[in-house]
């Protein structure tokens, strides 16, 4: 069946966002997914090597301007270790953030999917700091604790729909009626 001859297309123009100011930010977990991605030999990105990592997202649950904003952590390991410094890795901080505790060794051992998943709508305080990379600046967790106490949920829609950032003038979308005739194809 044919499309209507007559639709409404939106034109958004692409935006640029600023990151957040560096802080702590109280945070809900909206989701958790594994992908496989790239290894790295010797320091260096290897498509060859595939390796599993999650990437969590996360909206801040604050009141105000930055409410239902997102917060992101990718390509965190999916493996618990401490660096050559005695640094948690980031799954490790995540992990004691969301328990409210250090892990103990049966955690540890238990620990799987069905933990992670477990963790989706609740709460933790992220530290953040301002990266840049590619001449772009992002906001990037750097640190993660228990929250201290739970403030209001993101409603189902916040945890959907695009976050405040990207909806901050509250205007409508340019949209233009569209025949048939003046598609170019």
């Amino acid at each position: 069946m044919p499309i209507n001859t007559s639709i409404k297309i939106e034109k958004n123009d692409k935006k640029e966002f600023e990151p957040l100011p560096n802080g702590i930010y109280q945070a809900e977990l909206i989701d958790v997914e594994t992908r496989e991605t790239a290894g790295f030999t010797n320091g260096k990105k290897d498509e060859s090597k595939r390796e599993n990592k999650l990437f969590f997202t996360f909206g801040i649950v604050e009141d105000g301007e930055n409410r239902a904003r997102r917060l992101w952590d990718n390509f965190v390991s999916t493996g618990l270790y401490t660096t050559k410094k005695g640094e948690k890795c980031n799954l490790w901080q995540i992990l004691e953030a969301f328990l409210g505790h250090e892990l103990t060794n049966e955690e540890m051992a238990t620990f799987d999917e069905n933990t992670l998943n477990g963790f989706i709508g609740k709460q933790v305080a992220i530290f953040t700091t301002t990266v840049e990379k590619g001449g772009k600046k992002y906001s990037n967790p750097k640190a993660y604790m228990t929250a201290k106490t739970v403030m209001t949920a993101l409603t189902a829609e916040e945890k959907v729909i695009k976050p405040k950032e990207e909806k901050a003038d509250n205007s409508d979308p340019t949209t233009e009626e569209v025949s048939v005739d003046s598609i170019p194809f």
